[in-house]
This record gives C-alpha cells, structure tokens and sequence, in this order.
C-alpha cells in the first residue's frame, strides 16, 4: 500500500515557478514571455478559479476546506475592508500566507492586512449593501 502524500505538501508541488524559482500566484498576470508580472492579477484566471472553486494561489479545489481573502486593518487591529483589493480571489489559509511573503506589494503592506475566513466576507459584504440601501432611503 502506497501512503500518499499530506494535502499540503501535494498543493504546494502543484504551485508554478518562475525563473528564480520563486512560487507564483496562478492569477498572477502573465507577461507575453510567460513571465509572471507580481502586483497584477489576470482577471480571466480571476473568473475561472471563481466558477470552479479553486484556490487562486494553487488552483487546487478548496473540498471543504474553508477559503480565505485578505482584509484591510487599522491601526487598532479592526477590519475596515474585505477583500482588501478589488480584484482577489478566495485562497486556502497556507497559501494566502505564501502569497503575503511572496507578492511585493502584499509585503510592502502585511502590517495593514490580516487573512480572514470567506465567511467573514460575506457578513461584511452583506452588512455594506445593508448600508447602502439605507443611505439610499434616506436620501429619497
């Protein structure tokens, strides 16, 4: 009987290299040499890892696992914003904290970020379009 290897070391090996060797994010944009392009995202691998229920890190299918963004934070710690960019895709908590040692601008501004669960997500997206709509009533 073959013993197959623990779910991380197996997500981890699927993650591509670039020429430093150096993980790369799958939504990473990708230059027309095929070179990944840190700081930019590609929107149709965006709306592909979203349809599918991939990892945008690893393209591995989350299962049951819960997914996480990245949240924006003030000084005191509190969650202001999630996602804290517009354009991100849900990642496993692994490889989300990969990607904030790997990607330049996400470590320019780890001190400002925190990985929280999607679930967490939904709430604030649910608790912003309740404000909207109530500012919206109120001003008509």
């Amino acid at each position: 009987m073959q013993i197959g290897m623990p779910k991380k070391v197996r997500r981890i090996r699927r993650i591509l290299r670039d020429a430093r060797r150096r993980r790369v994010p799958f939504i990473a944009w990708r230059k027309e040499s095929g070179a990944p392009e840190f700081g930019r995202v590609d929107g149709v691998r965006i709306r592909h890892v979203l349809t599918f229920g991939l990892c945008g890190f690893c393209v591995v299918p989350f299962r049951g696992e819960e997914d996480c963004y990245l949240a924006r934070v003030d000084e005191q710690g509190t969650v202001v914003e999630v996602p804290a960019y517009r354009h991100q895709a849900p990642m496993h908590p692994e490889c989300l904290g990969a990607a904030l040692r790997l990607c330049p601008e996400l470590t320019a501004n780890a001190a400002s970020l925190r990985i929280v669960p999607a679930s967490d997500h939904a709430e604030a997206t649910r608790h912003l379009l309740e404000e909207v709509k109530a500012a919206a009533a109120a001003r008509g």
